[in-house]
């Protein structure tokens, strides 16, 4: 009843590195339902066995499925009652079967040289030792399709796409913590906390699980959803495999460089009743995709024009700055050339006003210095004046000395010729004697009169 067809390429990047493929896929088919899963290891320097990985990781998610699934009957009644608790067992299992898978291969297989050396310079690099977990770290995507009902799990990117008999595509779940470079892996401590999972009560036309080196070939969520479209019409023909397998090789090489694994299960019978159908919708999807390119095309030429427009905008307003700048700069250079000659100009001012007042200044020093050579001659003649009228003055005091002796003398000499001609008469001995002293005070009296009136001429 139900068909399943894998198919894992190499991709174009990891063939020009000379790097094996890290990608697997597996399909199982059974009676009742069919399973389709794909892993896609990590390319990280520590993941060195993560091509390993990826093969336990189909397997491990094949074996889950077809080991629940074995008692067919008790299996549904149990997943439609209760499918959150069930898909979670299964997971569990899942995380249990791959990590004793991987165990075994690490303990049968030791590190070789090679990967000893590249663990070395990871923990080199990270300042730790990497968990042997990591070793075989992958991605795993699965989905099922049974008998009225279908249900899918994922840890990781990739894409699991439905396609129902109406045609429409839905991809129903995600990895929301893969972010840019970032994903979510089978080897992590919380990967149960990360899976995601969803089931629903109806059979789909297909299911498909792809590693994400097939969505990221693609442009939009809306090219891949048509690209499963066409490919649920190619299914149930000889030439599907041989197609899918040159489609990937083409996606690969134009598209992401990575390697690509997909995956798929298919109810022929169902394929074969809406091939009509298929084929009409795939017609209006190529039609509404050349309405789209054709609308993209004329969005893209209207883009191109305003980005013409905007890039000529831009070029005038670029040279209008331009011109601007110049503008600008040629006010900047006249201000500095004025900022130049005012400066050079207060600095003449300033030098002129400098030599002004340094003349001056010599000036006012000659000027002062005349003034004190004055001032001393002045003190010089002042005091020269002193001595000499002192010298006057002790010369006035000596003739007066001089005189008041010669006076005496004269006196006393009177007084002898007084004495001696005492008998001549008292009284003419004395007026004798008041005349001599009268002429001699007078002449005295003469020559110190004399001698003031000579110093106050020369003075």
């Amino acid at each position: 009843m139900f068909q399943g067809v894998q198919c894992v390429i190499q991709g174009a990047d990891h063939i020009k590195a000379n790097k094996i493929c890290q990608d697997a896929a597996k399909i199982c088919e059974q009676d009742h339902f069919a399973v389709a899963s794909v892993s896609d290891g990590h390319g990280g320097a520590k993941y060195i066995r993560s091509d390993i990985g990826s093969k336990y990781a189909v397997e491990a998610a094949v074996e889950t499925v077809c080991a629940y699934m074995e008692d067919y009957g008790r299996f549904t009644d149990a997943i439609r009652k209760n499918p959150d608790y069930i898909l979670n067992q299964m997971e569990c299992h899942f995380i249990t079967k791959w990590n004793n898978m991987i165990e075994i291969h690490r303990d049968a297989h030791e590190l070789t040289d090679a990967e000893r050396e590249i663990l070395d310079k990871v923990k080199e690099k990270e300042n730790r030792e990497a968990d042997w977990h990591s070793w075989y770290g992958c991605t795993v995507l699965c989905a099922v399709m049974a008998e009225g009902y279908s249900y899918g799990m994922l840890v990781g990117d990739g894409t699991l796409a439905v396609v129902y008999e109406d045609g429409t595509v839905s991809i129903p779940i995600e990895d929301p913590y893969s972010v840019a470079n970032m994903t979510s892996s089978v080897c992590d401590k919380q990967c149960k906390d990360k899976f995601q999972h969803y089931y629903e009560e109806k059979q789909p036309l297909s299911m498909t699980v792809s590693s994400d080196g097939l969505c990221k070939s693609f442009g939009s969520d809306e090219s891949l959803k048509d690209y499963h479209l066409r490919l649920s019409y190619m299914m149930n023909t000889e030439q599907f495999v041989n197609s899918l397998e040159k489609n990937l090789q083409n996606f690969t090489q134009k598209g992401s460089g990575d390697d690509i694994s997909v995956a798929t299960v298919f109810s022929p019978e169902v394929i074969n009743e809406k091939k009509a159908m298929l084929f009409q919708l795939i017609e209006e999807k190529k039609k509404l995709e050349q309405e789209r390119k054709a609308a993209e095309e004329k969005r893209l030429a209207e883009v191109k024009r305003q980005m013409e427009e905007a890039r000529q905008k831009e070029e005038r307003r670029r040279q209008e700055e331009e011109r601007r700048r110049r503008e600008e700069e040629r006010r900047r250079r006249d201000r500095e050339k004025s900022r130049r000659e005012l400066e050079r100009r207060h600095r003449e001012e300033m030098r002129i006003l400098e030599e002004r007042n340094r003349i001056q200044q010599e000036k006012e020093r000659e000027t002062l210095r005349k003034m004190q050579e004055d001032q001393r001659r002045r003190e010089r003649e002042l005091q020269e004046r002193e001595r000499r009228v002192a010298r006057q003055q002790a010369d006035i005091e000596k003739r007066m000395r001089d005189g008041l002796a010669a006076v005496k003398q004269m006196t006393l000499e009177g007084a002898a010729y007084v004495a001696e001609k005492i008998g001549t008469g008292a009284h003419n001995m004395e007026e004798i004697l008041n005349q001599k002293m009268d002429e001699q005070t007078d002449l005295l009296i003469e020559d110190v009169n004399d001698m003031m009136e000579t110093e106050e001429t020369e003075e």
